[in-house]
């Protein structure tokens, strides 16, 4: 999916919200800010959104979400 774009070329806004991250999920965007290298918190947040709707649609469609190891292992990942 592609990401909404103004004449600049540049992410249209389309909503501003104001949230309250658990201890966790903080952590969390720590660490993908630095191993992923974005600057902006808004862009994984923006992302890790667009990604679990895409998830969720797939699921609740019928499909299965496979992680497969480095062993060539298949392991079904259930998402509560």
């Amino acid at each position: 999916m592609e990401p909404d774009v103004n004449d600049e070329g540049t992410s249209a806004i389309a909503e501003r919200l104001t949230i309250g991250l658990t201890q966790q999920a903080a952590a969390a965007l720590r660490e993908l800010r630095s191993s992923s290298g974005m600057m902006k918190k808004a862009d994984l947040i923006n992302r890790a959104i667009v990604l679990y709707a895409f998830i969720d649609g797939q699921m609740r469609a019928g499909q299965s979400l496979l992680l497969r190891d480095q062993d060539g292992e298949i392991e079904r990942v259930r998402i509560l």
